[in-house]
């Protein structure tokens, strides 16, 4: 920077520069000698119309370039996708970017033609979800769905409807587009799954766990959090990315849980408005972070009371009423109402105990299986396990330690 000072004062030079927002404010608003060398110019995302044409216009040039056929429909489809799926990066670069990768794809090919499905899969390898056309596969896997989260998921029968109905919106393509791909607020006690379908349908609809963003809202009970969650300049100058903010520009395609949240800031609260109405939030930067290919997954454990104090000899639908009303007054209803849906969980009884005993038995069999050890999986296993593990204030959270401790005891 000192070269570019002095190169510019005693010359005649003249200088053209180029930077992103955050590059701007890292390097050179914090350097005022250097920032006064510089007027600075926004250079704004072309309108839709431009951006068609200019990336037909450089399609030609990669055609000639590289002997391959671009089809029209690829440019559209790479247009759309990038817009979708790609939130790191700003139009047209990002869609010429994947025309670019789906050229060189077809390159290595006997039929060198770049069309929609070849930009469809370059898009689908990259987040490890078809975006193309059903394929008979996902046509099982979408009718499946509630089956499949149902051997995970015990009791729950309301909530796993409700998000395989949004999942098979999302793949079929009939949903709002302008919004994430669903969101849920799931109140109820503590360990009766609400985090189970969170992590359940990260695995089987977004490719793993790892697809999932855990926030603790807990952690955000003041004001002066929120740039934790948006990003922020630290006191050197450099900008720290924001937990929220960073979690979808690094992963646009995933679920986000956001665990605990009546213990948010109210103004942490408003920041989830216009993620949940328009699909986007601002950064620190005031950069727009896109939320479109999420699934957003609230928690809170408020009506826990209600429902333990009246679930002997009250129909679930009017303990529902009693919860929601609870709701109403803990959030204000324009929040509430930015929610796909708001779902009470039930209390697990013996019965979904046991059931879920006999789940994690399996799955712990499983892994044992790999490391060379056989687990008998007895009804008298089954029953000790729930047994021990069932408790009414922490439903099923303490079978995983109660199953870990048998089975070394097995073991040993």
């Amino acid at each position: 920077s000192n070269f570019i000072i002095t190169a510019t004062e005693n010359s005649d030079l003249s200088l053209i520069a180029t930077t992103t927002p955050e590059g701007y404010e890292r390097y050179i608003a914090q350097n005022d000698a250097l920032a006064r060398l510089f007027t600075r110019v926004e250079m704004k995302i072309p309108s839709m119309g431009d951006i068609q044409q200019i990336v037909a216009d450089e399609s030609v040039k990669m055609e000639r370039a590289s002997n391959v056929k671009i089809g029209y429909d690829a440019i559209t489809t790479a247009i759309q996708l990038s817009e979708k799926y790609t939130t790191d990066r700003t139009m047209p670069d990002k869609a010429l970017d994947l025309i670019r990768e789906s050229v060189s794809y077809v390159s290595k090919q006997k039929v060198r033609v770049v069309d929609a499905l070849v930009v469809s899969t370059i898009v689908s390898e990259r987040i490890g979800v078809n975006v193309g056309v059903l394929t008979e596969d996902e046509k099982r896997k979408l009718m499946d769905l509630e089956l499949e989260m149902k051997k995970r998921i015990v009791g729950q029968d309301k909530a796993i409807k409700a998000v395989a109905r949004a999942m098979k919106a999302e793949r079929m393509g009939i949903r709002d587009d302008s919004k994430p791909i669903a969101s849920f607020l799931f109140a109820g006690p503590t360990g009766v799954g609400k985090t189970e379908v969170a992590r359940t349908l990260a695995r089987i609809w977004f490719g793993g766990e790892e697809q999932m963003t855990r926030l603790d809202m807990s952690e955000y009970q003041e004001e002066e959090n929120i740039k934790r969650l948006i990003g922020y300049k630290t006191e050197s100058g450099y900008y720290e990315e924001g937990y929220l903010t960073g979690a979808v520009r690094g992963r646009p395609f995933g679920l986000i849980l956001l665990d605990e949240m009546e213990k948010a800031n109210p103004r942490v609260l408003d920041l989830f408005l216009q993620i949940l109405d328009e699909g986007r939030l601002k950064d620190g930067l005031n950069r727009d972070t896109n939320y479109k290919s999420c699934v957003i997954i609230a928690t809170s454990n408020i009506g826990s009371k209600t429902i333990a104090d009246n679930i002997e000899g009250k129909d679930f639908g009017q303990i529902e009423k009693l919860v929601k009303s609870e709701l109403n007054d803990s959030f204000r209803i324009e929040f509430l109402n930015r929610f796909d849906d708001v779902i009470v969980f039930k209390p697990l009884s013996k019965d979904d105990i046991r059931k879920i005993a006999y789940i994690m038995l399996n799955l712990k069999a499983k892994k044992l299986k790999e490391k060379g050890y056989n687990l008998e999986i007895t009804n008298e296993l089954v029953n000790k396990v729930a047994e021990e593990g069932y408790s009414p204030i922490w439903g099923a959270r303490e079978l995983k330690r109660v199953i870990d401790n048998e089975v070394n005891n097995l073991i040993s």
